[in-house]
């Protein structure tokens, strides 16, 4: 997955999810189907340069299901210039075994790690 982020590979990318993949990304409608994870980033692989590493903190395997808890952490360049932005997320993969013995992912879930901005106090009267 990260390799596929840094050559903006984004065919790639979704080929390694499964027909049913389910997206759940912080202040989204969850993304459900190819389709429409291949729309979600198109515009992220076309507007940025994504240095991304994903780092596992736990892994499990259950029957034909691995469940993956870890961080992803990286930069995105604009690819017609400004400042890195940097990210620091966690997530939550769930990778479904395929007939072939081959395993894709089925869920994923992220969020930053990062705690937002607070909006700024309201003028004293």
């Amino acid at each position: 997955m990260d390799s596929c982020a840094r050559t903006g590979a984004l065919d790639v990318f979704i080929s390694l999810g499964t027909d049913d993949v389910v997206m759940l990304a912080p202040d989204q409608p969850a993304v459900v189907g190819k389709d429409a994870v291949r729309e979600f980033y198109r515009g992220s692989y076309g507007t940025f340069t994504i240095d991304m590493r994903h780092a596992p903190i736990e892994t499990h395997a259950v029957g034909d299901l691995v469940v993956s808890r870890g961080d992803g952490r990286g930069t995105l360049m604009p690819k017609a210039g400004g400042q890195p932005m940097a990210f620091d997320n966690k997530y939550v993969m769930l990778f479904r075994r395929q007939a072939d013995g081959s395993l894709k992912v089925w869920r994923v879930a992220f969020n930053s790690n990062v705690p937002p901005t607070p909006p700024p106090a309201a003028p004293k009267r």
